[in-house]
């Protein structure tokens, strides 16, 4: 049993070893045999695109062997190509050994909707060999008509090295380096990812395929102008090429026979004798008569020419592509054809792959392909041409030019027929983006249905990889099912406003948007707020307008309406303002609606109280200077009696206006004025007044003021509203001249406002006129001041005043002769012999006005009278008795006594007024209502009006009430005291215009500081001091704390025996201290400065310390 047991451990360490080694020889010994891919692994270098395989053991990374192959991508990793059979990919292989079939397969995939597809392609190696170019001369011939006609004869041939790729066995790799492509078919729009799996790995880092008409395109001149499509080489216009209507946009027309119009530029077009397509349209103008260049570029790095040209050909005309290596040989590429003269368009395409010539007429091969490669040996002028030829560049081709590209690359069959496109041909397009048209909901759509379903069709000529619904500039949704030239459809809960939408698709080529559009949901009932008027309005007047100010919003406003009296008015909704006239002061309400276009409706109403309104304003529309005019203002109140009322009148405050109940709530508001000198049509005045607290400015309005003008008459003038006449005063009384000199002060109303004039004439005349030029059929009040005399009499003055109208007023005035009369002097005295000045004086005679005057100071006054005639003189003046004597002056001198002063009574206002004030006490307490009242009856005299105003010491007025009933009454208020100091209350009352003023002071107090400490004791002072109690001034308040400081400083420097002075200065110091900062009681000298006396006696005390500093 044991022996049984013994043999089967000793097989099973057999077999144990027997798979050991099988493993060790499947790793180390099968060099060529690929049967084990299963352990290879790959390593990727993103930087140069090389992926390196590798043996290991088991496949782990970290127990890899020695290298199998590396193979490094060439093309890039996006790589653009044309259509038609075209090689995709090229990568090299380095090979560390033999391998059997180590390209496996290759998977592809569209990347518009990342979908494996199937695509039949060859593995192709690159390799060169010798091929036969065909040698080249040019043979002439002159014919019969002297025209020598040329052509490329071939000459021989000789051997060149040309590039080309051959088919490959993929079973078997050889060890060493070998440059592997792959070709397919392309198809237009592809976007392909090619995935392989070599020597057993998959290789997903590499690379993809784009197809591109634009791969190696390095020039395209639509020919709308010089400008190059790719902003590389734009053209030079030689000789007025005109841009006209071509095959697609404008063209190149050099004309129907061109004689020298072409297009240029200074370089080869970036072709130096090596791959070249050229494509181009023509519409040619006129049969041809030699070699007409097309199109053609050269380059003198190489000294090769490629020029394309229409040539006559002896009758047999041709289009030709020369492939000319200067020095050399021509080679020539021709197709006999004859253009159409102003037919259509021929396409005409030309290439050069490396080793041969192709041409193209209207998509169709039509020569080659012919081999004619190297290069040229003469030197030549680097250029590129359009309607000339390049190598000579005298031969213009006749007509039009069109659509003109140049690429570096051979175009294919299929890129040919897609640039012919069935004769329409195709333009430059640098991105071939999708492209997108909304087609539902339309522009500015407007629903109350929140769901919405988007629709728009996207098309694109390479296919589409996604497409983006985007409302309000946001991407919503997207669909990436790829399916080309459909409707796209998404359905939306959109929420209410304004909203945009749009499309975004995109593909290889980038992305795309549609034309963004703008739908409306709206579900909501327009929002209203009326701003204006508000619930009270200060004042207002009847017949004027009231603005009605709103605030109105909606997605889709529709119409607005302002109902006012019953009557409804629409409005323009975002004006926000409208005006409506108000007629009285009752009707104050209106109501605004507003409804939006699918239909909703709101509306909002408002009503308002006035404080004033205006009913009537009474006033002259037009008047004179200095007349005396009345303005009455009517208003309605709120029922609150208007009080401190004043005529604004030319900027020029006229307090006291009358205010007068008429019962209920409306007052009268008149105040009476002299016109001030001033003129002007609209001379601007209105009423202030006070309704409670609130100030109330009536409108202004204007009144005309007409100049009064009280001037000397001239000729015509009429009618006179004084006449001077002249009379001797001799026993004849004839008529006599006089000349004259006056001083007037006149005016129309009661003086307060007087206007002046003054008038002297040194010519002798009989009489003089003064007339009011201005203002009518006026009374105008005037005085005089006048001196008047002639050759032979005294001179007289006259002082006097008129009331004077339309009808003349003739004042005779009387001379004497010098002969006949004396100087004689009168003083006015008082009983005590004192001399009075400012006596009024006059002398008659017969009642007729000889002389007046004042008396001087020194109580005199001088007439010159005759001796023989009896006067009578009058003496007056407030105070005193009148003097009236009658006597003959036959003395020069006499002295007049005028009586004693006489007693003038004066009205007292405080006989009969009895008032009786709340509170008793004296003193409040902070923080507390407290009643005043004011009972007031008047037994003597009516009352214009009377009552009370409560502020506090430093002006702040608190509140005004006031009365008009005649014999008194009672008013009332209640006050918070606050945080004030103090309450004045100052009673007024008004008789006959004569204000009486009574003040009353309450000192205010805070309990919570009532204990006794010095700080409390100085508060109170202060208290009282402020309040003006004890009669004590700020100043005393000063004199008393100076005495306080110099008692306290010598006390405790007598005490304590200090007598440095600066100890005596820091004393000083802290009592300043203590009264200004502490205390805040001291007088600042300097009100700009805060507590400048601390100031003053500190930098004092620094000196004294800087000082003493110094002395040590």
């Amino acid at each position: 049993m044991k022996q049984n047991k013994s043999i089967e451990a000793h097989h099973y360490t057999k077999s144990i070893k027997v798979i050991v080694m099988l493993i060790f020889f499947s790793v180390f010994l099968f060099g060529t045999v690929s049967a084990f891919e299963f352990d290879n692994i790959k390593s990727y270098d993103e930087e140069t695109k090389t992926i390196e395989i590798r043996n290991s053991i088991l496949g782990i990374p970290f127990l890899q062997l020695d290298k199998v192959s590396e193979i490094q991508l060439q093309t890039p990793s996006n790589f653009k190509v044309g259509q038609g059979y075209q090689k995709v990919a090229e990568f090299t292989i380095n090979n560390f050994d033999d391998y059997n079939n180590p390209l496996k397969k290759i998977e592809f995939y569209n990347l518009r909707d990342m979908g494996l597809i199937q695509r039949n392609f060859d593995y192709k190696y690159k390799t060169t060999e010798l091929v036969d170019i065909e040698d080249y001369n040019r043979v002439c011939n002159l014919v019969t008509n002297g025209t020598n006609i040329c052509s490329s004869q071939i000459s021989g041939t000789h051997k060149e090295s040309k590039e080309v790729w051959k088919d490959l066995n993929s079973s078997i790799l050889v060890k060493g380096n070998i440059t592997i492509g792959i070709f397919t078919d392309v198809q237009k729009g592809d976007v392909v990812e090619w995935i392989p799996t070599y020597y057993g790995i998959r290789i997903n880092e590499w690379a993809i395929w784009s197809e591109s008409l634009n791969t190696n395109l390095l020039h395209y001149y639509k020919l709308n102008d010089t400008v190059d499509s790719l902003s590389t080489v734009n053209l030079t216009n030689n000789a007025l090429v005109n841009f006209t209507k071509g095959l697609i946009g404008n063209n190149s027309n050099g004309g129907v026979i061109n004689v020298g119009s072409y297009l240029s530029a200074t370089n080869s077009w970036g072709i130096d004798g090596g791959v070249i397509s050229m494509s181009f349209w023509v519409n040619n103008t006129a049969s041809p008569t030699g070699r007409h260049g097309i199109i053609g570029t050269q380059n003198d790095a190489s000294d090769v020419s490629y020029i394309s040209f229409y040539d006559f050909n002896g009758g047999t005309p041709k289009l030709v592509f020369n492939r000319l290596k200067n020095g050399v040989a021509d080679a020539f590429l021709d197709h006999t054809v004859t253009l159409s003269v102003n037919g259509s368009y021929q396409h005409i395409v030309v290439t050069y792959d490396g080793v041969g010539s192709r041409m193209f007429l209207d998509g169709v091969l039509v020569a080659g392909p012919t081999n004619f490669s190297g290069s040229g040996s003469a030197a030549i002028t680097t250029q590129s041409f359009i309607q000339n030829d390049v190598q000579t560049p005298t031969l213009f081709f006749n007509g039009q030019v069109d659509e003109v590209g140049i690429w570096d690359r051979n175009l294919t069959t299929e890129e040919v027929t897609q640039l012919f496109n069935g004769g329409l041909g195709i333009t430059f397009i640098g991105v071939f983006v999708p492209t997108i048209t909304l087609n539902s909901p339309v522009d500015f759509f407007n629903t109350s249905n929140a769901t919405i379903e988007f629709n728009g069709t996207v098309t694109s000529s390479i296919g589409i990889d996604n497409v983006t619904l985007f409302i309000d500039d946001v991407g919503n949704e997207t669909n990436s099912s790829a399916i080309n030239d459909t409707d796209y459809l998404f359905t939306k809960i959109i929420s209410e406003g304004v909203h945009t939408w749009n499309y975004e698709s995109c593909n290889a080529q980038g992305c795309n948007n549609g034309t963004e559009r703008t739908f409306t949901i709206d579900q909501s009932s327009p929002t209203i707020n009326i701003t204006f008027p508000t619930e009270v309005i200060d004042f207002h007047e009847v017949n004027t307008n009231l603005f009605v100010n709103w605030t109105v919003s909606d997605l889709l406003l529709d119409t607005c309406i302002l109902e006012f009296e019953g009557v409804n008015t629409t409005v323009t909704c975002l004006d926000n303002q409208t005006e409506i006239n108000i007629t009285n002061s009752v009707n104050r309400s209106i109501i605004f609606y507003a409804n939006d276009t699918f239909g909703n409706v709101n509306s909002s109403s408002r009503s308002w109280n006035y404080l004033s309104f205006q009913n009537l304003l009474t006033f002259n529309a037009s008047t004179f200077e200095t007349a005396r005019e009345t303005f009455t203002v009517n208003i309605t109140t709120n029922g609150t009696t208007p009080t401190s009322a004043r005529l604004i009148y030319n900027e020029t405050e006229f307090t006291g206006a009358t205010i007068t109940s008429l019962g209920g709530n409306d007052f009268n508001i008149s105040r009476t004025i002299d016109i001030p000198l001033i003129s002007g049509n609209n001379t601007l005045f209105h009423f202030n007044f006070s309704i409670a607290s609130t100030e109330i400015s009536t409108a202004d309005t204007g009144q005309s003021v007409n100049l009064t003008t009280f001037e000397f008459c001239e000729v015509g003038q009429q009618p006179a509203y004084i006449n001077f006449t002249f009379t001797n005063e001799t026993v004849a009384e004839e008529a006599i001249t006089a000349e004259i000199d006056t001083t007037w002060n006149f005016w129309l109303g009661s003086g307060s406002v007087i206007d002046s004039l003054t008038f002297s004439n040194t010519t002798e005349n009989l009489n003089y006129q003064f007339c009011l030029t201005s203002g009518g059929n006026r009374t105008l009040t005037a005085n005089v001041s006048l001196s008047y005399d002639n050759a032979g009499s005294q001179l007289r003055r006259v002082s006097q005043e008129f009331n004077l109208t339309n009808i003349t007023t003739t004042q005779n005035l009387f001379l004497l002769p010098t002969a006949d009369g004396i100087f004689v002097t009168f003083q006015v005295v008082n009983p005590s012999e004192q001399v009075i000045s400012g006596v009024a004086a006059n002398v008659t005679k017969d009642g007729d006005l000889i002389s007046s005057g004042i008396t001087d100071d020194a109580g005199l006054i001088t007439y010159f009278l005759d001796p023989d005639t009896t006067y009578v003189f009058s003496f007056s003046k407030v105070g005193f008795t009148t003097v009236t004597t009658t006597l003959v002056p036959t003395q020069t001198s006499f002295t007049i006594i005028l009586g004693d002063v006489t007693a003038v009574v004066e009205f007292d206002t405080t006989i009969g007024i009895n008032y009786f004030i709340n509170p008793i006490n004296s003193t409040l307490l902070n923080g507390t209502l407290v009643e005043f009242n004011l009972t007031l009856n008047a037994t003597n005299s009516n009352l214009d009006n009377f009552g009370f105003v409560l502020r506090n010491s430093t002006g702040t007025l608190f509140n005004e009430t006031t009365s008009t009933l005649p014999a008194g009454g009672f008013l009332s208020v209640t006050l918070d005291t606050g945080s004030n100091t103090d309450i004045v209350m100052e009673l007024f009352w008004t008789i006959t215009g004569n204000q009486t003023n009574v003040t009353r002071t309450w000192l205010v107090f805070n309990l919570e500081n009532e204990g006794f400490s010095i700080l409390t004791f100085f508060n109170d002072l202060s208290t009282f001091l402020n309040s003006g109690l004890f009669g004590l001034t700020t100043f005393g308040l000063g004199i008393i704390i100076f005495m306080i400081i110099i008692l306290v400083t010598g006390t405790v420097s007598f005490k304590f025996g200090i007598t440095d002075p600066s100890a005596i200065t820091i004393i000083i110091f802290s009592l300043v201290f203590f009264f200004d900062v502490i205390l805040n009681i001291m007088i600042n000298p300097v009100n700009a400065v805060n507590n400048f006396p601390t100031i003053f006696v500190g930098v004092i005390l620094l000196g004294m310390l800087i000082r003493e500093a110094v002395k040590f």
